[in-house]
């Protein structure tokens, strides 16, 4: 086997991160704001039905952030509640997916991803509190 196959090197000469590392750094960026929101919900929101909602959503909240944009967008027909919820889920695990395959194989400009994909999701839960406080 040839150990270009086995240990990948990108095109600066250093190896890509190990694959736990990539979830961890796409998690942190993905959830961390969305926990943060359900904290702030917890700690400053007096509403309960509010304060419920965000911890049952701060699974999907990703792909819940992505597919109401979408729905708004695209001008999409609103499908039942457990579809809805599958599809948030799909668009969630393709997101982390995605954000974790960038920063593995960039070195060079791994910390921008991770600010672009912190400062996105950042967006996506005030974006979310605001459609639950409305």
């Amino acid at each position: 086997m040839d150990s270009n196959l086995a240990n990948p090197i990108d095109a600066f000469g250093s190896p890509p991160l190990p694959w736990s590392r990539a979830l961890t750094l796409a998690g942190i960026a993905m959830y961390g704001p969305p926990l943060v929101m359900c904290l702030y919900t917890q700690s400053c929101v007096s509403c309960s039905h509010c304060r419920h909602a965000v911890w049952q959503l701060l699974a999907l909240a990703p792909g819940v952030e992505v597919g109401v944009l979408g729905q708004l967008v695209f001008h999409l027909p609103r499908l039942g509640d457990a579809v809805t919820l599958m599809i948030y889920g799909g668009l969630s695990l393709t997101m982390l997916g995605g954000w974790m395959l960038l920063l593995r194989r960039s070195n060079r400009w791994r910390w921008g991803i991770f600010g672009f994909a912190l400062l996105l999701a950042s967006l996506g839960a005030w974006g979310l509190l605001a459609l639950i406080r409305a």
